[in-house]
């Protein structure tokens, strides 16, 4: 009988002969099958023929490498002809193909901001928010008049953001104070020393 060991510690391949000792090799057996080495080194009687078939078709025993199961869960997606109509099996859309770059952060922010325009401006408090739905933070303010001036505070709850002196020149405001915002917390105008100030336009940014 010839004996063939491969050693992939070693890289080496050794072939030797060797007699099959006392009885007989095993008999029997059919196309499509092999002889396996159960146990313990008597080739005349612990060898067993294996129906090779049953890697394709039927049940493949956990012991011979199978899943000892008919079907086994995703067998669609390994089986699948390529990648393509593995994402089909999967119910996959062209998300899956997209690059990370085309998806925001777990944690991200959106840009938005509140604008409006008081007509004719009076000394009182305008409500921009009368309480946040989210946290929130103030990254710019915008306010000018067409004509007239006034001065008013842009306000998080009590506190001041900005004071600004507003006139058709004034613009975008710097400095600002106290940007954070919290949930329920109020945004307003405070108009003061107005004077015949109209059309006041004002814009104030965030991320949220």
């Amino acid at each position: 009988m010839s004996e063939i060991t491969v050693q992939q510690v070693t890289n080496t391949i050794t072939a030797t002969t060797s007699s099959p000792g006392a009885g007989s090799l095993p008999s029997g057996g059919s196309a499509n099958q092999i002889l396996v080495k159960t146990s313990g080194t008597d080739f005349a009687s612990a060898f067993q023929a294996f129906d090779m078939g049953l890697a394709s078709a039927g049940t493949l025993a956990v012991a011979r490498g199978g899943t000892g199961v008919t079907s086994i869960p995703m067998v669609a997606v390994i089986t699948a002809a390529d990648a393509a109509a593995a994402r089909t099996v999967l119910g996959l859309g062209t998300a899956s193909t997209a690059a990370t770059g085309a998806f925001a952060a777990a944690a991200h922010t959106h840009p938005d901001a509140y604008t409006g325009q008081i007509e004719a401006a009076a000394d009182k408090t305008y409500t921009i928010d009368p309480g946040a739905v989210s946290a929130r933070t103030i990254t710019g303010f915008h306010i000018k008049s067409a004509s007239g001036t006034c001065t008013v505070n842009l306000k998080v709850g009590t506190n001041v953001v900005k004071t600004a002196s507003v006139s058709s020149s004034s613009g975008d405001q710097t400095s600002l104070a106290n940007t954070s915002v919290s949930v329920d917390d109020a945004i307003t105008l405070v108009v003061s020393s107005n004077s015949s100030a109209v059309d006041v336009i004002f814009s104030v940014e965030y991320t949220a």
